[in-house]
């Protein structure tokens, strides 16, 4: 304001008073003048600046519903992946689906949809017809009203699993809504948050970007479609329009404002006497101010900030330029002190690290304080800088300062405690026995599954931060007895309801925690408890026998006696079977060629056709014993346990096909009419070639036997349940029902038959039962005195120990 010359008044008359007076009072109205468009112009100004500290928050929200949006995106495709590569791993090991629900953190169930599973029925309907659609359309997540679904394959096969949305989604403030909707059609799926908020989106009385609602509530929306999926993700948040913190504001920035002009009003008829004053309070609080502000580009205070390695920063009271010293300097290739313009940040800090800064400066702004961590790559390698600062209250020239710190040692030495706390979790994970971890305060921090499925929690039952007694009295539900031991441990055993006995030990680690590690000893207390007993008949024994010391030397007498008598009987069975294989194979296989040889006249005419006849008889005999001698061999091997089958994938056709043409000559023979009947569907099974063979040659060979001339021997191979039925159906002269239970009984033969095969053994059916049963299978008998017999063998697609097994991507 430009200065106005004072009028003196004078001393002789009375004019020059009034005429000063009149002066006065139009300085005094020039200047009232200027105080009222002040005002207006201040009012304008603060219009301007609510405005746009509106404009800022509601943008700064945004953004933030933004993060939030993506965090649920993130957790959704994360629990996708984590369920693919689950999966995946899984289905190399050849583990079972509900091993792979137990593996999964977070699923709730895993099922197969394609082909359909089992399990799918212990999902909720909503999960499943989720599920379903996904499949149909192709899509890999979906979302049910309480439910995330994802889906993977292995192979041919996919899998679906469900997580609960209200354990992906993060809790919500008060003020706070989301819904998660689907684009075809546009409807909710799933909402969460405040029920009023969640009214108001339904009514759509607010757009995208926000809006009000009847209570004058500012709402700030933000929905983002998901790639990849039909979902859309909107999250609300509401604010009443005059906030405490907004409130103060305005009136803050009224009286900023407004004192000023107050204060010129009230001061206009002290202004020529005070100018000089004024001046001088001007110029004092001047000096006040630049005391209080450092100069950050001063060489001392970089040199310091070298010393203690620490760096020091500030930014302009324009919010336009930010200063640098000390060692981020250095790391930034900056000279100490130089101004760097907050929009060209980007080509020091690169340009997301750039955008974040400056985002958290404007709101430390609004706070007043600033604490954050950023990463910077430079020529010294991947840095991390800890900023921490504050807006000072009095300073002219500084709108933020503060210092920085290199953390970059204690970054990797948090992220090395992760990675090692990461292994230690896996590792407990696949520890076979039950094992809790404990804080120091007693709260649970973490269990495998082993723990949760020896003591029976219900699923969901354990949570992290539950306190030791809590999960003891769970724990305690299912005890029946807990008998503390005699260790310096102080471990416990304890006894289930279901019979079980656990030892279960807690030890405290060098950190201060404590660990829980339980181990099944139900097999040691079974072996205890029958040591007890087995003592206590010792000790009955014991008294028995001393008041009959006679009797108990005859009983160990005849004990020896016998034990030698089953000793040397044991050693006479296997000298019998160790001649019957070499002693009697060997010279029969040369009997059979040398005669077989004679029959075809290899070296010319025998001359008498009697000599030829007796050739004829030696072989046939020679083969017969063969058999007799092989049947034999085999039933011993198979009682002893020491008979084995190589299984593997084969068509049944085959081994069928091959046993019909081997004993096809014998059929021709009696003038039998032998026949296989299949269909071209019969399924693959896992068997053994050549013991299929011999089961089908065994039955075929005995239909031939007791089927009478011009009669009819039939094969049938069909499929039946999930394996193949193999039936050889005859004519013959049939069997009577009381004779059908002992049949397949090892030497065991129908005595109205024997006439039709007097040089059988009666082990043909006991060898095709016992290998059948080998083979996981089943073979039945049907016969009817007359009319004829049916035997069917019944073999699985798959031996048992195969089932339930994921198919290998």
């Amino acid at each position: 304001m430009a200065k106005k010359k004072v009028s003196q008044p004078a001393e002789d008359g009375i004019g020059a008073p009034k005429k000063a007076r009149a002066s006065g009072s139009a300085a005094l109205s020039r200047l009232s003048f200027l105080a009222a468009l002040f005002l207006i112009v201040e009012i304008a100004v603060i219009v301007v600046m609510g405005w746009d500290d509106f404009k800022r928050e509601n943008t700064l929200e945004i953004k933030r519903l933004r993060s939030e949006v993506q965090r649920v995106e993130e957790a959704f495709t994360g629990a996708r992946s984590r369920f693919d590569s689950t999966l995946g791993m899984s289905a190399a090991y050849g583990v079972n689906t509900r091993a792979v629900e137990s593996q999964l953190r977070g699923a709730e169930r895993v099922f197969r949809i394609s082909p359909s599973g089992e399990r799918a029925s212990l999902a909720d309907q909503a999960t499943r017809a989720m599920a379903s659609q996904m499949f149909e359309r192709g899509e890999t997540i979906g979302v049910t009203e309480r439910n995330l679904v994802v889906l993977a394959s292995a192979g041919q096969q996919t899998y679906a699993a469900s997580f609960p949305l209200h354990a992906i989604i993060p809790d919500l403030a008060q003020n706070e809504a989301l819904q998660i909707r689907g684009k075809t059609p546009n409807a909710v799926i799933a909402s969460f948050g405040s029920s009023r908020i969640l009214n108001t989106m339904e009514a759509g009385l607010f757009g995208f970007g926000g809006g009000f609602d009847q209570a004058w509530n500012r709402h700030t929306n933000y929905c983002d479609s998901m790639s990849g999926t039909t979902l859309e993700i909107c999250r609300v948040s509401a604010r009443p329009w005059f906030t405490v913190i907004g409130s103060a504001s305005v009136i803050a920035y009224s009286m900023l404002f407004l004192a000023p002009v107050l204060a010129v009003i009230t001061l206009l008829g002290f202004i020529r006497e005070n100018v000089s004053r004024i001046s001088n309070i001007r110029n004092e609080h001047k000096q006040r101010m630049a005391a209080q502000h450092f100069d950050i580009s001063s060489s001392n205070l970089h040199a310091l900030s070298q010393q203690i390695e620490t760096s020091f920063w500030e930014v302009d009271k324009a919010f336009a330029e930010i200063r640098f010293s000390g060692q981020l300097a250095k790391y930034l290739h900056i000279s100490p002190g130089k101004g760097v313009p907050l929009e060209s940040l980007v080509t020091v800090f690169g340009e997301h690290t750039a955008k974040r800064f400056v985002i958290a400066l404007k709101k430390s702004m609004e706070d007043g304080h600033l604490k954050g961590v950023i990463g910077l790559d430079s020529g010294h390698g991947r840095r991390f800088v800890e900023f921490r600062g504050y807006a000072p209250p009095h300073a002219r020239d500084v709108a933020m300062c503060g210092i920085a710190i290199d953390v970059t040692d204690r970054r990797h030495l948090e992220e090395r405690m992760r990675m090692s706390e990461a292994r230690l979790r896996n590792a407990l994970s696949g520890f076979i026995l039950p094992v809790a971890l404990w804080d120091e305060r007693k709260r649970l921090i973490f269990w495998n599954s082993a723990f949760e499925q020896a003591f029976d929690f219900d699923e969901g039952k354990l949570r992290p931060g539950m306190a030791y007694d809590h999960v003891n009295m769970e724990l305690n539900r299912g005890v029946r007895i807990d008998r503390s031991t005699d260790s310096a441990h102080g471990e416990r055993e304890l006894l289930l309801r279901d019979g079980r006995w656990f030892s279960l030990a807690e030890r405290a680690t060098t950190s201060g925690l404590m660990l829980t590690v339980c181990n099944d000893i139900s097999a040691l207390k079974m072996q205890q408890d029958e040591h007890l007993r087995n003592e206590k008949k010792l000790k009955r024994l014991v008294s028995e026998l001393e008041r009959s010391e006679g009797k108990a030397s005859e009983l160990t007498r005849k004990y020896a006696e016998e034990k030698t008598k089953a000793e040397h009987a044991s050693k006479a069975k296997g000298s019998f079977l160790a001649n019957m294989s070499h002693e009697l194979r060997t010279p029969l296989n040369a009997i059979n060629g040398f005669s077989e040889m004679l029959v075809k006249e290899v070296f010319g005419p025998l001359g008498d056709e009697r000599y030829h006849s007796y050739a004829q008889d030696i072989l046939v005999s020679g083969q017969h014993l063969l058999d007799m001698i092989n049947d034999i061999l085999d039933m011993a091997k198979i009682e002893s346990g020491k008979m084995t089958i190589n299984t593997k994938p084969i068509d049944p056709i085959d081994p069928v096909d091959a046993a019909i043409r081997m004993i096809r000559r014998k059929a021709d023979e009696k003038d039998l009419k032998l026949e296989l009947v299949h269909n071209d569907d019969v399924r693959e099974i896992e068997a053994d070639h050549r013991a299929v063979r011999q089961m089908v040659l065994n039955l075929v060979s005995n239909a031939i036997k007791f089927t009478q001339a011009d009669g009819r021997v039939t094969v049938q191979v069909y499929n039946a349940g999930d394996g193949v039925a193999i039936a050889v159906q005859d004519t013959g002269v049939g069997i009577a029902e009381e004779d059908l239970p002992r049949l397949a009984n090892p030497f065991e033969q129908v005595e109205a038959n024997q006439d039709m095969n007097p040089n059988g053994t009666g082990l043909g059916l006991a060898l095709t039962r016992s290998l059948a049963e080998m083979h996981g299978g089943r073979f039945q008998i049907d016969s009817e005195v007359g009319v004829g017999t049916t035997v069917t063998l019944f073999l699985p697609a798959q031996q048992p120990d195969e089932t339930d097994r994921i198919e290998a991507a």
